[in-house]
């Protein structure tokens, strides 16, 4: 690895940057907006959109049944809820963020004439009542028959009447529930897809349409090919990410880095379906309080435009009031139109590229599992099935609900239930028999090297740049180091730039000049010479950094004159071919204090 430094003083505005010389050539001051450059921009915003998913709170759905038998009533609005026995009405619960809801083809909760949401009824030992309640769906080709039935609610609470208590059913989140984690976890694992991703030779899709990072495996040093390396991305909580990146923006990483090989809304639907339980349920109420929960109902906009928002009557903190409350447009998706699915087609095109020979072939919709071929329990017999998805998991069957959000949650549990069919019936990678003979089952992902240069740099917040926390100026100066590390996969090349910023204009930076292994020049005197006072930002070189490694430099300062200030460093790495400059920004501070001895080298070179 090759690597040296230098101060820059000139044109940086290919980096972005705006420097500024002030008050003679020999003072030079960085402007503050270099703190706000695109990057940082881009970081701080998905923060704040995650932070803001943290701060939705999502209630507890209280039963009246306790209450009922209590004797207690509602106090009325603003009275706590608590007194006025003899009222056969129970607390008013905030059941709207957890249980299931009568909604519109939007997934916008349908009020009462007195706007209380209106919970769904469902028949069961609990619910003896079922009969009696409000028919709001009818079976088209049966008119005897009802299909939803909501249950009744007090038009002034909009609690839940007696003769509903046990007819609700609450939404089950399982995996999905990770989208309550902390905004920098929700962070961390959205830049960790970022990363495998955007380093990835080709991005593909398994047969449950699942985003697969391949890479080429190279050659070894005979020069026969090495297996290429293949991975889903399966995690519930970086497919959430990806769901809600999608949804805010349009796009994953920085915009145009990496191309998506479905459209943005069919990626997002398949998010949702690898995030729940393999063996639950997709349904439209949890897929619109998962937008509540990550805060993309908030937004005053995403890539569906504006939501559509609603003022139901709720129970807040004792009082009866009017609750603003949005929800996503799923009629209004990117390009126009309402979002429109259809199993057929999107499991005819699975996995994606065709890379499964079923006999004819490598052909599109094709996918591999096992097969109980033998029906006798005492001797089971399992061959490899390979053939059509759509047939083999959903029996040829479109289902229905294609259109809207219905559709957009019918992509998302159709994922699930592919995911499921597969884990429930999975293939052996390979038999290795007695003599060592290697029977491969499963047909491995292929890919070509794409030919282009990826890597993951990254500056520690915590001890990538060091300086002294506290100095006083003095003619043997302090050092200030900076590190960085490679992550790979490729082999990276490019600076590191170092700026120093002091709160009082005046104030000079400068380093000591060096030899060829670092060490200070001396003067005649024994004093370190100064390399220029006209020094910064600093740029240190690097090429060639292999994967895994890392690079360090130290550099020994003084400034000048000896007066109380306050000197703010930012260290940013610059590299062509850096696939995530989230982590490419640090910044600390030093304080200098006022000896009253004078200090510095007298303002001379």
């Amino acid at each position: 690895m090759g690597y040296g430094a230098r101060a820059v003083p000139g044109d940086l505005a290919s980096l972005k940057w705006r420097i500024g010389k002030q008050i003679g050539e020999n003072s030079i001051t960085f402007h503050d907006d270099i703190r706000e450059d695109e990057v940082m921009n881009a970081t701080r915003l998905f923060r704040t959109l995650v932070t803001a998913m943290a701060a939705v709170v999502i209630g507890s759905f209280a039963l009246v049944g306790t209450a009922i038998a209590q004797g207690k009533g509602p106090g009325g609005p603003g009275g706590g809820g608590g007194g006025g026995g003899g009222d056969d009405v129970g607390t008013p619960p905030d059941y709207g963020d957890l249980v299931i809801l009568y909604r519109d083809e939007s997934g916008v909760p349908l009020l009462t004439t007195d706007r209380c949401q209106q919970p769904i009824a469902f028949e069961s030992d609990t619910c003896t009542n079922y009969g009696t309640f409000e028919c709001v769906v009818m079976d088209p080709d049966n008119v005897d028959n009802c299909l939803t039935r909501v249950v009744p609610v007090d038009p002034a609470t909009c609690a839940i009447l007696p003769a509903g208590v046990g007819c609700t059913h609450e939404i089950e989140f399982g995996r999905s529930n990770s989208a309550r984690s902390p905004a920098s976890v929700f962070e961390s694992q959205l830049e960790d897809v970022v990363v495998k991703l955007a380093t990835a030779d080709r991005i593909g899709l398994d047969a449950a349409g699942r985003l697969v990072a391949c890479v080429d495996g190279g050659v070894d040093d005979s020069g026969a090919d090495l297996p290429d390396a293949s991975s889903a991305v399966d995690s519930p909580l970086q497919n959430l990410a990806i769901y809600k990146q999608l949804m805010t923006y349009g796009y994953l990483g920085d915009e145009g880095q990496i191309t998506l090989p479905a459209s943005v809304m069919d990626t997002a639907a398949r998010g949702i379906g690898v995030a729940v339980d393999k063996g639950g349920k997709v349904s439209v109420d949890m897929v619109v309080y998962l937008n509540q929960i990550m805060g993309l109902s908030d937004l005053p906009t995403t890539i569906l435009g504006e939501p559509i928002c609603i003022d139901p009557k709720e129970e807040v903190m004792g009082n009866i009031e009017y609750v603003h409350k949005c929800f996503l447009n799923y009629g209004n998706i990117p390009g126009g139109g309402v979002f429109g699915y259809g199993r057929g087609g999107n499991f005819g095109s699975l996995p994606f590229p065709a890379y499964i020979d079923d006999g004819l072939g490598n052909k599109d919709g094709v996918f591999e599992v096992l097969k109980w071929t033998e029906v006798d329990p005492d001797s089971p017999t399992f061959d490899i099935y390979r053939g059509p998805i759509f047939d083999r998991v959903f029996g040829g069957q479109e289902g229905k609900g294609t259109a809207n959000i219905a559709g957009f949650v019918q992509a998302a549990d159709d994922t699930r239930e592919v995911i499921n069919y597969m884990h429930s019936w999975p293939l052996p990678i390979e038999f290795v028999a007695g003599d060592g003979t290697v029977t491969a089952f499963q047909t491995p992902v292929t890919c070509e090297d794409s030919g282009g240069t990826g890597y993951d740099l990254s500056i520690s917040a915590d001890s990538g740049l060091q300086v002294p926390v506290q100095m006083a100026p003095n003619d043997e100066g302090r050092e200030f180091i900076v590190t960085i590390a490679n992550a790979g996969p490729d082999a990276a090349s490019g600076s590191v730039w170092v700026t120093a910023e002091s709160v009082d204009t005046v104030i000079k930076i400068a380093t000591f000049a060096t030899d060829e292994d670092g060490n200070p020049i001396l003067d005649a005197e024994g004093n370190p010479v100064v390399e220029s006072w006209d020094a910064g930002p600093f740029e240190y070189e690097f090429t060639d950094l292999a994967k895994g490694a890392s690079a360090s430099w130290t550099s020994t300062f003084i400034v000048d004159p000896a007066k109380k200030t306050t000197i703010n460093w930012t260290a940013t790495i610059v590299a062509e071919h850096d696939v995530n400059s989230t982590n490419n920004t640090v910044y600390e501070t030093t304080n200098v204090i006022q000896t009253g001895k004078g200090g510095g080298r007298g303002g001379g070179e």
